[in-house]
């Protein structure tokens, strides 16, 4: 199903969006480097240009978790080295 197919991308991305916002903005912006994960994540997404944004307000929910989740993973990550 095409859902699926989009939620598989999202969390592919969401890794990648959060350490790149991380690379480029260092750290005490998180507000800001979240708005970045999700716009990254957003701008990769299976759809056409002119629907990004629409597709970005159907599955906000989604992707705020996952880049949530992201974050998370990427903490423990930091503690364990």
């Amino acid at each position: 199903m095409i859902l699926d197919k989009i939620k598989e991308q999202i969390k592919e991305n969401a890794i990648l969006a959060v350490e790149k916002a991380e690379k480029e903005l260092g750290s005490n912006n998180g507000k800001l480097k979240k708005s970045q994960a999700v716009n990254f994540i957003i701008s990769k997404l299976p759809v056409s240009d002119f629907l990004k944004p629409i597709a970005g307000v159907l599955l906000s929910k989604i992707i705020d978790d996952t880049v949530e989740f992201a974050v998370y993973c990427m903490n423990l990550l930091r503690e364990e080295k």
